[in-house]
């Protein structure tokens, strides 16, 4: 398998890297603050100014690691580069969304212990409506977005125009609408932020990232407080109730038909199988400015499948780490990126037309941008 190939991957992460700091900034709020006064109302004005964070510098560092029988396998990436969005554009006019967005990054990456060691580099440009990948900062492929979204499309049309995926979709449709008109399932949803121990918030040591002077908040996920709370029960039981109408399997059946006691029992059962599993989500605000100006994750992975049956075998448990932060500098600056010269644009007429959706689907995957990488590595 090429180099490119099986870096393509990078060009995933770093797409997924570069819209992150967007989505995850878009998503803040201070609802259901527990902080202080002041650390709440700091969270509020971040809030307020997310219009602001349209446009910054980013650079990201992401390291997973994970052992499985006694075998470790390590994946890493760093990136940066500036991203921007002209929100003044109709945001109903796709094709004005595609012009509007100006991106640069280069990760650099690699692979180790999956018993072929890979390491590389990948660069993404979008700007003019296209995206542009290069393995070696010289040699440029691009693709017009809009292609891209066509294609995707067609990809997720086919994917479930089969019968089984039609019956599937209309099954989970079926029981999403179970769930939302039980007012148990209701309230049980709506009391999971609020089970002890399973989300704590708290202010971390301040930072700084220049010359900005950095407060860090941190919202630690514990999976093991969730499933020894009651206030699960009613979604687990409809969850159950569920699965068992749609299967005929005798052992569902029994599952469904368990009591709260039952139910309490079998969760305090689940709960140590995540050992000491956490999950650390990190937001970096401007103490100043009043700008987000970072994210992060941490995850803590010890998964432990003995604990179910009571055994004391190790050599099944699963853990690790995960390391993600990303730093945004020059908030709401002005980002132009130029197109690379001499780029090869890509043509997708026969994928759009349906001649090659699915043979591009298994090779690389239905990511757009690892198509485009990959093909720009041959």
């Amino acid at each position: 398998m090429k180099l490119g190939k099986r870096l393509s991957g990078l060009a995933i992460a770093g797409l997924l890297v570069s819209m992150a700091p967007a989505i995850g900034v878009s998503a803040q709020t201070s609802s259901g603050c527990t902080l202080s006064t002041a650390d709440c109302t700091l969270l509020d004005a971040a809030t307020a100014n997310i219009t602001k964070e349209s446009s910054f510098v980013q650079d990201f560092d992401f390291n997973f690691t994970i052992t499985n029988a006694g075998k470790t396998s390590t994946i890493k990436a760093t990136g940066s580069g500036p991203f921007g969005i002209d929100t003044t554009v109709n945001m109903k006019d796709m094709n004005a969304v595609y012009n509007a967005i100006n991106l640069k990054l280069d990760v650099t990456g690699s692979v180790a212990g999956t018993g072929s060691d890979q390491s590389g580099k990948v660069s993404i440009i979008i700007t003019g409506g296209n995206a542009y990948a290069s393995m070696d900062g010289t040699n440029w492929q691009g693709v017009k977005l809009a292609d891209l979204a066509k294609l995707a499309q067609k990809s997720a049309s086919s994917a479930s125009s089969g019968s089984s995926a039609s019956s599937g979709t209309a099954q989970a449709q079926a029981m999403a609408g179970q769930f939302m008109s039980d007012p148990a399932v209701l309230k049980s949803i709506a009391a999971i932020p609020k089970i002890k121990g399973f989300i704590t918030q708290a202010r971390a040591a301040d930072t700084a990232l220049g010359s900005t002077k950095i407060a860090q908040f941190t919202y630690t996920v514990d999976p093991q407080a969730l499933f020894m709370s009651p206030d699960l029960l009613p979604l687990i039981k409809a969850v159950l109730k569920a699965v068992a109408s749609s299967s005929s399997s005798s052992s569902t059946s029994s599952l469904s038909t368990m009591n709260d006691q039952q139910l309490q029992g079998m969760m305090a059962m689940i709960g140590p199988v995540f050992g000491k599993t956490n999950l650390v989500v990190t937001r970096w605000v401007g103490i100043d400015d009043k700008l987000f100006h970072g994210f992060g994750l941490d995850m803590n992975l010890d998964i432990k499948p003995g604990s179910l049956s009571g055994s004391t075998d190790t050599s099944q448990n699963v853990t690790g780490t995960l390391h993600l932060l990303i730093k945004l500098n020059n908030v709401g600056q002005a980002v132009k990126v130029a197109a690379p010269a001499n780029a090869k644009m890509a043509d997708l007429s026969q994928q759009l037309n349906g001649m090659a959706a699915t043979a591009s689907a298994s090779d690389y995957g239905t990511a757009p941008m690892a198509t485009m990488a990959a093909t720009a590595a041959q």
